[in-house]
């Protein structure tokens, strides 16, 4: 069994109330979940073998951990926030990370009306057309 310290690809995405996390992690088996105040823990192991931990430091404090869904390719997460306002990063310092990215294809547009309106609005895009090159939210690439 051997021990990854390279954290995993990190898509985010945000609603008013709700964080939107998803580790590139394919066959992830998470094991541990902790989230106390702005610390956001996760550890798992792969059908490898390989362990997998890592620790996000949130831009702001979050209650719960809503859902956790191992039934798709990914680990994915729905966090609720502590406060329900918009973020201008997902962790608390502003340095940027190669790692961490935003998830285009869960990221709520939009900045104004009711949060449960924006909230329900979480945009999946299935496939988009990579022969065709357009300015705008669908041009922007399938993630691998």
């Amino acid at each position: 069994m051997s021990h990854r310290n390279q954290p995993p690809a990190v898509y985010w995405a945000q609603g008013h109330e709700k964080l939107y996390l998803t580790f590139e992690i394919e066959d992830f088996k998470v094991d541990h979940i902790a989230l106390e105040g702005k610390d956001f823990f996760v550890s798992g192991t792969t059908s490898d073998g390989s362990v997998h931990s890592f620790t996000l430091w949130l831009y702001a404090d979050c209650r719960e951990v809503m859902d956790k869904d191992s039934k798709t390719e990914f680990a994915e997460f729905t966090i609720k926030k502590g406060e329900d306002r918009w973020w201008p990063q997902l962790e608390e310092h502003s340095a940027k990370f190669p790692w961490v990215k935003v998830d285009f294809h869960r990221y709520v547009y939009g900045v104004e009306g009711s949060s449960a309106e924006y909230d329900s609005q979480v945009y999946y895009r299935s496939s988009l057309d990579t022969d065709h090159y357009s300015s705008g939210p669908d041009a922007i690439p399938e993630r691998r």
